[in-house]
């Protein structure tokens, strides 16, 4: 056959995929010159694609190169035993090397790729580097050899059988990604030595007998040029250059190409693995090339209900259009693929053998990033994904505080989830590479350490919004949650203004105030959009002011107009809620617009922890008991290992008497946090309770030390004191405060308390008034304050407990 008979037989198929049956006939008997033998076998070829998208080998049709071996000829030293198979790229034999007694596969190249002199000096150049990469996954390139007009390449022969023969079926998930493991292995072997295949598809992935897969023709796709052109790329369904089902956009677009159109291949085998179809399916070579072009590939869930989330999601990202989309090296989807294979069988990801879950936390993120430093982006983004979290119905996530307590405990999962009281839990690491994050994430049953998921979120900064929608959307798919949709349009965030408030909620949970606020500010002036900054800025304010450190009329109206800007940005933000109605609590006393607004963040976000526990101090001061108890132990069973709230459920059992119960939990917050000043605290109220003021100092003057000399450990101090009949101590801390009061904010309601514990009523309700006047934080709490029992009657109290509109407590205590 001559050569330009070939290269009409070339055009002729390729031309011969967009006709008719009766046209394509006419092509082929006038291609083939009336040779009926020929032309049979050609018909049989084309009639025998399994569907119309399949390629056909060209070199199927068209012989090789100028010259074909046959069975029992000699090639240099090589014996030719057998023909194995042929393509666009030659074919290929097996053979016996007689000098090693070794079995070889030939590949004799086509008559087009050495051409001339030169042609035959840069792929002896070319060969000789890929016979530098040896892989237990790659089947290796010996040598390049010519004889008698023949060219051949010399490569490990590979027993077993291509992939491309197995049954067209899906296969299990574990055995998928074990598979595509062995293929990523391969891959990064040879990337990373700068060597793209440019040809994955299962014709060229051999697994063994022993199981191994062997990448076969590494690199032949550049090295040997399609005689078609590459820049043929949208007809030539078989060639030199790609095989049209599994070629990457940028590869189809005649683009350069990286590594990555390698990963965009191994997605489309790892599809057609899980599911038996390809990605992709269409007519003709035209209409198959512009849906790789254009259309998203149908999930392979839709396919095959069998696949995990994790698994979809990691075959999907292998098929963005966009190469920077996808994972960008194929060590990186071997990780996620490691995932999958280590922790799923062929039954263990079936919806029907999934344990029920109704609770879940998030451990604290691992930090990959380069720099040390980066520990306050890994606990912004692990907070970020419990936001996510808690946006599924029905579920209870545990909040921040207990989920970094865990923060490298290296406990083992079973017992963190008994101790959380969860089913299931969320772990994984994150890495910050400029403004690109990268989240790795595992959904495990936590009480078996049985992994249900694995997924890897590769994204800019800006799209972290979107990041916590999809994990919250799978983990819901995942465990038969209703995930509700944020009400904010908001999608993207500004990079520095997000990277500014992670470090202000670094500083405001380590009570950094002052900190938190500056970084926050830095953030709203990035991004005066985004309502986390406002909120959490009003949140240091009302703690400011909770704690006696910033006087009412300075924090709470910036409390509020921070909070309502928080809602003018996002109008179903919880937290935004919650900050106003303690501004109605505290400041404004409008318990009605308090209420409302509380109830109005619960119905947001049920898991928001914290606004339990403000709401339950509502509850508290409007003495409705049974409600108060509920609701401080919802706050507590979301975020058990939180200290805080441990010892102010403590706190709420002063309000029933209950002292013991109230010493129990302060001591058990003491455990969980040695130096946090609420726990002697709350000792100290319970043991004046219980008429022991002398116990009840020496845990004051413990609060005092711990808490750097707040005022309200003074005044407690200086109340329990009197009571032991130190009335001068108690007076000459009295005299103390008021002359501070003078320079800076000291909060009237704390002087009332030592003047009652001295027995000076009418100093006592002077400073009352005078804390009614300020609006002193802690104010709303007097009508059930056990301190102020004996003057719950005096027309004075009740006319002070009037003014701010609480209801009269007659309880005993």
């Amino acid at each position: 056959m001559t050569p330009e008979h070939s290269q009409a037989l070339k055009r002729v198929f390729r031309d011969s995929l967009e006709q008719s049956a009766e046209t394509r006939s006419a092509f082929v008997r006038e291609a083939c010159g009336g040779d009926a033998d020929l032309e049979s076998e050609v018909n049989g070829l084309l009639s025998a694609q399994r569907d119309p998208g399949e390629p056909v080998e060209v070199a199927d049709v068209v012989p090789a190169g100028s010259r074909s071996p046959v069975v029992g000829e000699k090639l240099s030293r090589y014996d030719i035993v057998e023909q194995l198979g042929a393509g666009g790229m030659g074919v290929v034999y097996r053979a016996r090397d007689e000098r090693l007694q070794r079995d070889v596969a030939l590949k004799v190249l086509p008559a087009e790729a050495v051409s001339d002199d030169e042609a035959r000096r840069r792929l002896q150049q070319e060969a000789r580097s890929l016979a530098q990469l040896s892989h237990e996954n790659i089947a290796a390139l010996y040598d390049f050899d010519s004889d008698g007009g023949v060219d051949f390449l010399v490569m490990e022969y590979v027993s077993g059988a291509p992939l491309s023969d197995a049954p067209r079926e899906p296969r299990t998930e574990h055995e998928v990604a074990a598979l595509g493991v062995q293929l990523t292995e391969g891959l990064s072997a040879a990337h990373d030595r700068a060597l793209i295949h440019r040809d994955i598809k299962p014709a060229n992935l051999m697994l063994t007998p022993a199981g191994r897969l062997k990448i076969l023709d590494f690199g032949l796709a550049k090295l040997l040029p399609s005689s078609e052109g590459a820049s043929d790329a949208l007809t030539a369904t078989q060639g030199v250059a790609g095989t049209l089902p599994y070629m990457s956009p940028e590869h189809l677009r005649g683009k350069e190409v990286d590594a990555r159109t390698d990963i965009w291949a191994a997605g489309a085998v790892l599809y057609e693995l899980a599911t038996g179809e390809r990605p992709f399916r269409a007519n003709t070579a035209a209409s198959l090339s512009d849906a790789i072009l254009h259309d998203a590939p149908e999930p392979p869930r839709a396919r095959n209900r069998a696949l995990s989330v994790g698994l979809e999601a990691i075959i999907l990202k292998c098929l963005q259009k966009d190469g920077a989309a996808r994972y960008q090296s194929a060590r990186e989807l071997g990780d996620d693929l490691r995932r999958i294979s280590s922790s799923s069988s062929s039954s263990t990801l079936m919806t029907s053998e999934r344990p029920a879950h109704n609770s879940i936390a998030v451990l604290p993120l691992r930090n990959d990033s380069a720099a040390p430093e980066g520990d306050y982006f890994a606990d912004g983004m692990t907070e970020a994904l419990i936001a996510g979290l808690a946006q599924i119905r029905s579920l209870r996530v545990i909040s921040r505080t207990s989920s970094m307590r865990y923060k490298n405990t290296g406990k083992p999962l079973p017992e963190i989830a008994r101790e959380l009281g969860v089913d299931a839990v969320i772990e994984g690491s994150v890495q910050r590479s400029g403004d690109r994050v990268r989240i790795t994430a595992q959904l495990i049953h936590a009480l078996t350490d049985r992994h249900l998921w694995a997924r890897t979120y590769d994204r800019e900064l800006r799209d972290v919004l979107i990041m916590q929608a999809e994990v919250a959307a799978e983990v819901a798919r995942e465990m038969g949650g209703q995930f509700a949709t944020a009400a904010t349009s908001r999608s993207t965030v500004d990079p520095e203004a997000f990277d500014a408030y992670l470090r202000g909620n670094f500083y405001f949970y380590e009570w950094q105030l002052e900190k938190a606020l500056e970084a926050y500010q830095r953030a709203i002036d990035r991004d005066p959009s985004f309502a986390g900054s406002y909120a959490r800025m009003a949140g240091c304010y009302y703690i400011l002011a909770f704690l006696g450190a910033v006087a009412p009329d300075q924090a709470f109206p910036k409390a509020r107009s921070l909070a309502a800007e928080a809602l003018e940005k996002d109008p179903g933000f919880a937290e935004g809620f919650s900050q106003r109605a303690l501004v109605n609590l505290h400041y404004d006393w409008d318990w009605f617009a308090a209420e409302r607004d509380f109830r109005r963040a619960l119905e947001l976000d049920p898991s928001y922890a914290d606004n339990h526990h403000y709401y339950a101090h509502y509850l508290l001061a409007m003495n409705r008991p049974e409600q108060n108890v509920a609701e401080m132990q919802k706050a507590v069973t979301l975020d058990p290992q939180n200290p805080i709230l441990r010892v102010c459920s403590g706190w709420h059992s002063l309000f029933s008497g209950e002292c013991e119960s109230a010493i129990s939990d302060a001591d058990r917050a003491t455990e969980m946090a040695p130096n946090l000043f609420w726990s002697p605290m709350v000792r100290g109220w319970a043991f004046e309770q219980q008429g022991k003021p002398p116990e009840a100092v020496a845990e004051f003057d413990t609060a005092l030390r711990q808490s750097g000399g707040l005022s309200i450990a003074a005044a407690a101090r200086a109340h329990a004191l009197a009571l032991t009949g130190e009335k001068a101590q108690a007076e000459a801390v009295a005299r103390d405060l008021i002359e501070r009061s003078r320079t800076s904010y000291v909060p009237a309601f704390e002087i009332a308390v030592i003047f009652m514990g001295l027995g000076d009523l009418d100093k006592t309700f002077e400073w009352l008034e005078n804390a009614v006047r300020e609006r002193s934080t802690w104010l709303v709490h007097v009508g059930w304050d056990p301190r102020f029992k004996s003057v719950r009657t005096d027309p004075r109290f009740v006319a002070v407990v009037r003014t701010i509109g609480l209801p009269l407590h007659s309880r005993s205590t």
